[in-house]
């Protein structure tokens, strides 16, 4: 269980906008692994999504933090990991809240 808040405002051209994502996860595991303790992701960037079209593309920067417990072999350790994300995709469906022309 964890707890994720999502921002997207618009940047006041058509089809653009802003995003922030952050995920926080308070107790984790992995399969056959250690266990993590908290794990921690952060995501800024923008969003150009046409409303005439289904393409978006994606442009972020990611930060992720992983806390991983002691355990029998290793003491307790910190993992972090960032980049850039680039990214497209197809919109399916109606927009919600458009309406018919």
């Amino acid at each position: 269980m964890g707890a994720g808040a999502h921002l997207g405002p618009a940047l006041g051209i058509p089809g653009l906008r802003a995003v922030a994502d952050v995920a926080f996860l308070p107790a984790s595991s992995v399969g056959l692994g250690p266990r993590l303790t908290q794990a921690l992701q952060l995501t800024g960037g923008v969003v150009f999504a046409p409303s005439n079209g289904a393409l978006q593309l994606h442009v972020a920067y990611r930060f992720e933090r992983y806390d991983i417990a002691a355990d029998d072999r290793t003491g307790e350790r910190y993992e972090q990991f960032t980049g850039i994300y680039v990214g497209a995709g197809l919109r399916l469906g109606r927009e919600p809240g458009a309406g018919s022309r």
